[in-house]
């Protein structure tokens, strides 16, 4: 069974140049032994009439009908397979655009030497797992942060260059759920070869949950220059139903804000309320701006259950 368009695709390719090869070979192959078997050698064979002869120019030979059969049998085939190759990449070069895809199934996927790091409409970002749901169109706009890197999924049949300074669109419609590896093909330095991630497909229920589950936020929001203030952050389960998981592990705060925190990162603490959790660091900015301080809450265990959680912004004045 398929699990994604663009390997019915690609197959359907395939089986048409295998098929086509197929009937030709046996065509061929039969007419060269029913040939081999009908003019044999024998005993009582004797020259054709334009067998070359020194001094004798042969006569011409040969029919305009075998050159038309021959022509338009070789024509219909480089057209079925013009047609169907054409007809793939027409496809696979035709991604839906943002408003047709569901919320969630647009991912900016950004190469970094040596990570792929997924960035959700919504905030989340994961240096990981791409996640996606069941069944629905995904749409991938791939580029590079460093050097040229190549962003394929082994068993999707896909990839695309991600180049710096330029976006490449890829698009698939998944269609069975699992993890896939998520790899770099282009030689991109000393760890390349480690440069791979998971494309965790799940059902889109779980999936919508998944991805409005957490809210993180960031107090205060405004700070004085040369003020030190306690920076909370907050990740919460916000999902309908749950997703039966407690944030936990570590929340990394940087900032191209000019400032500095007293710890690069805090270990969320469990709050009283179910599926929430909490830390604290002091930051003391230096000079008004607006920076971004970056948070991300890790789940830990399986890695397709982390998450990283976007930015929050921080006004300094």
């Amino acid at each position: 069974m398929a699990v994604s368009s663009t390997q019915v695709q690609f197959d359907s390719l395939f089986g048409l140049f295998t098929y086509l090869a197929i009937v030709v070979s046996i065509i061929v192959f039969s007419l060269l032994i029913y040939f081999m078997i009908k003019y044999r050698d024998r005993p009582s064979s004797r020259q054709p009439d334009d067998t070359p002869i020194l001094g004798r120019i042969p006569p011409s030979r040969g029919h305009a009908r075998t050159v038309v059969l021959t022509v338009s049998l070789s024509t219909i085939i480089l057209v079925a397979l013009i047609i169907g190759s054409f007809g793939a990449i027409d496809n696979i070069l035709s991604p839906p655009a943002p408003s047709q895809v569901c919320a969630g199934c647009s991912v900016l996927v950004t190469g970094h030497q040596f990570y792929w790091n997924f960035a959700y409409p919504n905030g989340h970002s994961d240096n990981l797992v791409l996640r996606v749901p069941l069944g629905n169109s995904i749409r991938l706009n791939v580029t590079s942060a460093d050097v040229f890197h190549d962003f394929g999924i082994i068993g999707l049949d896909i990839k695309t260059d991600a180049i710096p300074g330029r976006t490449n669109v890829m698009w698939f419609t998944t269609y069975q759920q699992g993890n896939f590896t998520i790899q770099c093909f282009e030689l991109c330095g000393t760890g390349h070869a480690t440069m791979k991630g998971i494309l965790n497909v799940v059902n889109e229920t779980t999936f919508q949950q998944w991805y409005t589950h957490t809210r993180v936020t960031c107090a205060p929001i405004s700070l004085a220059v040369n003020q030190t203030s306690q920076c909370t952050v907050s990740v919460s389960d916000s999902s309908p139903n749950g997703m039966g998981l407690t944030p936990k592990g570590n929340v990394t705060f940087s900032t191209p804000a000019p400032g500095y925190f007293n710890a690069p990162r805090c270990t969320l603490v469990p709050s009283s309320s179910t599926g929430s959790a909490s830390c604290s660091v002091l930051y003391t900015p230096t000079a008004v701006g607006t920076g971004s301080a970056e948070i991300k809450a890790v789940y830990g265990g399986d890695p397709t259950q982390s998450d990283s959680s976007g930015s929050t912004a921080i006004l300094v004045s």
